[in-house]
């Protein structure tokens, strides 16, 4: 079997569940992004702009 992991580099919001992933489950990203974002924990380059 392939190693499968999806990880969001920005957050470290890690799952080995792909499937759940490609099938729209991205809860679990989605709310480390919103922690990341409101501690202001964020790795550089991932901010969000505000001039849209």
């Amino acid at each position: 079997m392939p190693y499968t992991l999806v990880k969001d580099v920005r957050t470290g919001c890690e799952t080995g569940n792909v499937q759940a992933v490609m099938d729209g489950d991205l809860d679990a990203f989605i709310n480390a992004y919103l922690k990341a974002l409101s501690h202001g924990t964020l790795k550089a380059g991932s901010a969000v702009s505000d001039e849209d």
